[in-house]
């Protein structure tokens, strides 16, 4: 009996040897692997081109990719869908596969007859009220003569529909027809317009401002009652809502309800219009700490609620430590001053600057009022007036030092298109400032005037950036000094590599060591990527400060300085380390210093 159990049990082992082996077997029949993938006829597109729209692929690391049959018909359609989409309707594609039974290998051969590429015969427009101009057709991108491009067909719907939409027909509809003759190699489009009705603003709906008051968001609407609302009113006005600071989310549309053909069901074409909102988090608080071989370690500190007595008033706390720098203040802001788009600040500080060694010791407090606006074209303005009072004072070379407050008028304007204010790889920014201290009151008196300019632009992936300071100030009426807190002082990880911070001065014996006039050119900051997240960089710097100089004498007193460089470009910040070698040294001077810093140098 035990003899007879055993033999079953070994027939069934074997039995189930043999399914396993069959199976084997059969998996590795049918285990088909693609060995090369030949496309010939196309004159147009490159093979490697195509093959990227493509599921199969060419041999892979080691291993070639499993042969599919219903890929490759997959991929047939592609191909056919890809060519039709850039005008050659008449393309055909056959298709060979020979396999090798010995090597389970396949061999792929697609044939491409492109056929003749359809082309724009004319383009004509059709609409019910004549409300786009014939001349708008030179701006598209589908023209006479040229190749029809089924992408461009639809980029040049939505191009009309915008066009609409900026004429206050937000429910247009745009849809592009083609008449292609039996020879398929001429096609005439007609695009197809229902401009829907023309709406104006009837009421303003608010949804979603449960803690800030609807004149808020009123206010920066671009369109009021009986206004015609177009596209660009709305997203001008959404980005206004999003500038306050008070709103995560904000979408503007009118009530409109559309049939099947696309007209209104209601007569009239004024419409209510809904301005939805979701409120943001009205308290902030921002930190962050540093170090540079300037000021050493140091830290700030940001507090700041956006919505004082719920009409989008800011109270703000600002904070920062430095072993040179400390500074604290609290500022409050009125975004419309007078009912005029201005921002209004009134800003109150205390700041103590500890730097005897190389310029002035000093404690300081204050009080500042700031108006002025940020417009479209990246032109900012902003008028400024200011009151110091000087707690202590000190500089180490002065014989005198005038310790009246300092009562100033000043303006700042700016342009700024860089792409990045963190980072900047393309744009322009200039800053002029001037400023007029002592015109009224017990004050010091003088006139300041600098100006800021920086260009960046590409070539290729390297960064290439230029910048230029400039500044003059000048003394008049009772005033025989400038205060330290005023002067140029140049030299550092941010202006003039190659000279510790502060510390480029001419050397006048028997004059004050005040620095009246600046210069400082960064000539030349290019920025190559290395890996990852550093790039190398190399740079140029210039500059001087001056007591008093005639033209002839610029050239020659400038010191100038090179070196290389390393940058670090994380999410958040930048950190930078730079070495700079003096270029014209004088006797007694180091060769070269080091700069550590975050952010770029200007």
């Amino acid at each position: 009996m035990r003899k007879m159990k055993r033999i079953a049990i070994c027939r069934w082992v074997i039995f189930l040897i043999l399914v396993g082996i069959l199976s084997e077997v059969s998996a590795k029949a049918d285990d088909w692997r693609l060995k090369k993938i030949t496309i010939t006829g196309n004159k147009t597109f490159k093979t490697s081109e195509l093959k990227t729209l493509m599921g199969l692929k060419k041999k892979r690391f080691l291993r070639s990719p499993r042969f599919s049959s219903s890929k490759l018909r997959s991929d047939v359609s592609s191909l056919i869908r890809f060519y039709r989409s850039q005008g050659f309707f008449a393309v055909d594609i056959h298709r060979s596969v020979n396999r090798d039974s010995l090597k389970h290998r396949v061999y792929v051969e697609l044939f491409i007859d492109e056929g003749e590429r359809t082309r724009i015969s004319a383009i004509d427009l059709s609409q019910k009220r004549s409300i786009l101009e014939t001349s708008i057709l030179t701006k598209l991108k589908s023209q006479p003569h040229c190749p029809l491009l089924m992408s461009d067909l639809d980029s040049d719907a939505d191009f009309l529909k915008s066009e609409l939409a900026n004429k206050g027909f937000l429910k247009a509809k745009v849809e592009s027809q083609l008449e292609v003759d039996s020879s398929k190699s001429n096609a005439r489009i007609t695009f197809m317009i229902n401009e829907g009705p023309l709406i104006s603003v009837d009421t303003i709906i608010l949804s979603g401002n449960k803690h800030v008051h609807s004149r808020v968001l009123t206010r920066e609407l671009d369109f009021g009652k009986g206004d015609t609302l177009t596209i660009r009113k709305i997203r001008s006005s959404e980005q206004k809502l999003y500038k306050t600071n008070l709103f995560n989310f904000a979408q503007i549309e009118p009530i409109v309800e559309i049939d099947s053909s696309g007209d209104s069901s209601i007569s009239q074409s004024s419409f209510p219009v809904k301005v939805a909102v979701q409120q943001a988090d009205f308290f902030r608080i921002e930190g962050g700490v540093g170090y540079g071989t300037a000021d050493g370690p140091r830290a700030s500190l940001r507090t700041s609620y956006a919505n004082v007595f719920q009409i989008g008033h800011s109270l703000t706390f600002n904070g920062k430590y430095s072993v040179k720098l400390q500074n604290a203040e609290i500022v409050y802001g009125v975004p419309w001053f007078l009912g005029l788009p201005l921002q209004f600040n009134n800003t109150a500080y205390l700041e103590r600057h500890d730097d005897y060694k190389d310029t002035y010791y000093g404690v300081f407090h204050g009080i500042r009022f700031s108006v002025g606006r940020t417009t479209k074209f990246n032109l900012a303005y902003q008028f400024q007036l200011d009151w110091e009072e000087i707690n202590h004072l000190r500089a180490k070379n002065d014989s005198y030092l005038p310790e009246l407050p300092t009562k100033s008028i000043g303006l700042r304007v700016s342009y700024d298109s860089r792409n990045n204010l963190i980072n900047p790889s393309k744009g322009i920014l200039n800053s002029f400032e001037t400023e007029v201290s002592g015109l009224t009151g017990k004050s010091n008196q003088f006139m300041k005037i600098t100006d800021d300019f920086r260009l960046y632009w590409k070539v290729g992936s390297v960064v290439v950036g230029n910048g230029l300071k400039v500044g003059w100030i000048k003394t008049y009426g009772q005033s025989i000094a400038i205060p330290p807190q005023e002067r140029f002082y140049i030299g550092g990880a941010r202006s003039v590599r190659g000279f510790s911070e502060n510390n480029l001065k001419v050397e006048l014996p028997g004059e004050l060591q005040s620095s009246n006039i600046m210069l400082t050119a960064n000539l030349l900051d290019i920025r190559i990527p290395l890996f990852w997240w550093f790039q190398g960089a190399a740079f140029i710097d210039a500059g001087n400060v001056w007591q008093s100089v005639g033209y002839d004498k610029i050239f020659k007193d400038l010191r100038w300085a090179a070196g290389p460089g390393i940058r670090l470009n994380t999410p958040i910040a930048v950190a930078r380390f730079d070495v700079g070698f003096k270029l014209n040294r004088k006797p007694g001077e180091g060769l070269y210093e080091l700069h550590f810093d975050l952010g770029q140098p200007f």
